[in-house]
C-alpha cells in the first residue's frame, strides 16, 4: 500500500509542475502509518482531482525516463495501481477477480511494455500462459516490474 500512495503523491506533484529533483526524497519512507486506508483514499482523491482539471491530459510531466504527457503519464499509474491491487488483494487473501472493463483497459498499455525491448530489462519475463485463459491471466502473465512482490507465477483464473 505505500507503494501506491507513494506513486500518488509523486503523480500530484509531477502533475503541479515540480520535478524529481525538486521533491527529492520527500516521499520516503513509511507514508501510511497506522492508516494505510484512509491515506491511501486521500491521496488517491488528490490524483482524482488533478487528473479531472481540464489540462490534465496535456501537461508535461518529469518523469525518471524523460518527459511524458498527463495522459501517458495517467495510463502508467492505472496500470500500476491496477496490478497492485491486485498484489494487494492476493498477499491478504482477498478476492482477486479484477474488474473485467478495467482489465481490457490496462491490456493494451501492458502489452505495449512487454513489446517494448527499452523497457525490458526492468521487467521480469512474461510467465506461460495458454491463449484460451481469460484476460485477467493474459494481463497477469505479461512482464512484470521487478520490484513488485507477489509472483504471477500461477496468476488466479
Amino acid at each position: 500500500m505505500n507503494h501506491i500512495v507513494y506513486e500518488n503523491a509523486w503523480m500530484v506533484a509531477l502533475f503541479n509542475g515540480r520535478t524529481i529533483e525538486n521533491v527529492g526524497d520527500e516521499f520516503e519512507g513509511d507514508l501510511v502509518g497506522d492508516d494505510p486506508a484512509g491515506v491511501y483514499l486521500r491521496t488517491a482523491n488528490e490524483v482524482k482531482a488533478i487528473l479531472a482539471e481540464p489540462d490534465a491530459m496535456s501537461r508535461t510531466c518529469q518523469i525518471s525516463s524523460g518527459p511524458v504527457t498527463g495522459a501517458e503519464y495517467s495510463k502508467q499509474l492505472f496500470l500500476d495501481t491496477l496490478i497492485h491491487g491486485w498484489d494487494i488483494a492476493v498477499g491478504s487473501k482477498q478476492d482477486s477477480t479484477l474488474d473485467d472493463y478495467l482489465v481490457s483497459m490496462c491490456t493494451p498499455l501492458a502489452q505495449e511494455i512487454a513489446d517494448n525491448e527499452a523497457y525490458r530489462a526492468a521487467f521480469n519475463e512474461a510467465t506461460s500462459g495458454s491463449t484460451s485463459e481469460n484476460p485477467q491471466t493474459r494481463l497477469l502473465a505479461l512482464p512484470r516490474k521487478r520490484r513488485l512482490g507477489v509472483p504471477v507465477d500461477n496468476p488466479p483464473k
